[in-house]
């Protein structure tokens, strides 16, 4: 309740959660939002939004994010397996790349070619359905797509590398791509140390854009969830685990 009323007296939407504290709380929650992340988060955001209205009856511009850090014991990135796709993850490691902002469509308006009726499709896991058959005028394949009414947020990429003290002798440093949204771009800056908090990804790789044949090798990435920028002279927190 003292974080709400954080969130009540700066009206900045966002609700840090350590899930090492979660853990001794509740095992069982712990293990839920590690291992179906998307899902959780989701209904966890519209429940601490529903108690923050209810207490201080009063409404944000936006729903109130969690934004959860200490994910199982933090990991190296050479420790990251197919089993940790879809999950919540932990790594440490310093930035080395950042790319210039980039909109990204999360929901698209469509509008009807013939009797101008509008659609609202949103973006999901990188697809947006175009709508078949306009609901007014009955048309086909009538729908076209109006950028400056669709509605976009911000994303940029990011390159972490691996530190020099989690490497093995004579094995070339690790990279991972991370992929920051929202609020969290320009958060991190080349040569930042960080604990990075975010689910693990695999995406396939297409034989050729204009085909939907993809290769046996997907590529992996981070859709980051929260940053925490560490020391210089500690990268790995003893409250890590």
């Amino acid at each position: 309740m003292e974080k709400l009323k954080g969130i009540f007296a700066s009206e900045i939407p966002i609700l840090n959660l350590n899930l090492a504290h979660v853990r001794q709380f509740n095992e069982h929650l712990y293990k839920i939002i590690i291992s179906y992340p998307d899902e959780v988060l989701t209904y966890l955001d519209a429940t601490i939004d529903e108690i923050f209205e209810m207490t201080y009856n009063k409404k944000l511009p936006s729903i109130i994010e969690i934004r959860p850090y200490n994910a199982e014991q933090t990991k190296t990135m050479r420790d990251l397996n197919p089993q940790d796709v879809g999950q919540l993850v932990t790594i440490c490691g310093m930035v080395t790349r950042i790319s210039p902002i980039i909109p990204e469509m999360k929901t698209g308006y469509f509008q009807c070619a013939l009797c101008n009726a509008p659609v609202i499709s949103e973006v999901d896991c990188g697809r947006i359905e175009e709508p078949v058959k306009c609901s007014n005028c009955h048309d086909a394949y009538s729908f076209q797509l109006i950028h400056n009414r669709s509605f976009f947020i911000d994303k940029q990429v990011v390159k972490l590398q691996e530190i020099p003290g989690d490497m093995p002798a004579g094995q070339t440093q690790h990279s991972v791509t991370l992929f920051v949204h929202g609020s969290l771009v320009e958060s991190v800056h080349p040569g930042d140390r960080c604990s990075v908090t975010g689910i693990y990804r695999a995406t396939p790789i297409r034989v050729n854009p204009l085909q939907r044949t993809v290769h046996s090798i997907y590529r992996t990435s981070i859709d980051v969830i929260h940053f925490r920028k560490l020391s210089q002279d500690r990268l790995h927190e003893p409250t890590d685990g």
